[in-house]
């Protein structure tokens, strides 16, 4: 009695029809149409989908679609009572896993990157005092009043100037504000603290001319 991939092959080669034919008229997967020829079931998703298969590859090459998913369910069957133990994971379990595996890797691995670059974020601003950069004015400026003071720090953090005068810098850490002096020599102490109450400071001498 021939089997369901053997009726398949014959009637197949009887209309000249390739492989890359059958897969273009009825839109089956190459390997799926090598597996029903084969009589490599396990290799086939579900039933439902493999007697979908039969059915239009039958109608493609002549063959009565009942007849044959009638020897697919007895091949089927005799090939569940002969595998060995252990061999019954099915294409459409290995393939659920494999779809599940590749639409679950890359958010996983994206989340476990993104989830490590916060806590490094965490740990820096935990440990080290925020970033501090003055932009006006330069060290030993001679300037005059009111004294722009511009720079850039993280944007967590507040801005003290000479211990009285406090700013807050904007999203992307820029901080800028003016403050009167008369005619002089200062030493001007700024300090970036974040909200973990680490401190920089930095301290700038200036000479103060005149007024505007």
């Amino acid at each position: 009695m021939k089997t369901l991939g053997e009726l398949l092959h014959t009637a197949r080669s009887a209309k000249n029809y390739s492989l890359e034919d059958i897969a273009r008229i009825t839109k089956i997967e190459i390997k799926h149409i090598r597996a029903l020829e084969n009589n490599d079931y396990g290799s086939l998703p579900h039933s439902t989908f493999t007697k979908g298969f039969i059915r239009s590859y039958a109608k493609t090459v002549g063959k009565n679609p009942d007849e044959l998913i009638a020897i697919y369910r007895r091949d089927s069957v005799e090939q569940a009572q002969t595998s060995p133990p252990g061999s019954g994971l099915n294409f459409s379990l290995k393939n659920s896993l494999l779809s599940i595996s590749k639409s679950t890797l890359i958010p996983l691995v994206i989340g476990i990157l993104v989830f490590f670059g916060y806590l490094t974020f965490q740990y820096r601003a935990l440990l080290l005092p925020p970033h501090l950069i003055i932009t006006q004015p330069s060290p030993s400026a001679v300037v005059v009043s009111p004294v722009t003071i511009e720079g850039k720090t993280s944007p967590d953090s507040i801005i003290t100037i000479n211990q009285d005068t406090r700013v807050k810098p904007d999203q992307s850490g820029i901080f800028l504000t003016q403050i009167n002096f008369a005619p002089g020599d200062y030493q001007i102490s700024i300090s970036a603290t974040n909200r973990f109450n680490r401190t920089s400071t930095k301290t700038l001498n200036i000479s103060v001319i005149s007024k505007e």
